[in-house]
């Protein structure tokens, strides 16, 4: 299990800028506060993109998911 506060994910925390995230999986349960995501937490930046990816686990978060 990931546990954090904010930008919380199983894989990425946060992308900035131009960022491919491709072909991956995650079984991992993951639980926030805000910006909690199965694969990426947050996606901030243009022309980033997350690509034939899953999760299959739960996602919990206390403000926003």
């Amino acid at each position: 299990m990931v546990i954090g506060d904010e930008k919380v994910a199983a894989l990425v925390g946060s992308i900035r800028g131009a960022s491919i995230v491709t072909d991956c999986y995650s079984k991992v349960n993951v639980s926030g506060r805000t910006a909690v995501g199965g694969i990426v937490g947050m996606i901030g930046g243009a022309n980033s993109c997350v690509q034939n990816c899953y999760n299959t686990a739960s996602v919990a978060a206390r403000d926003t998911v």
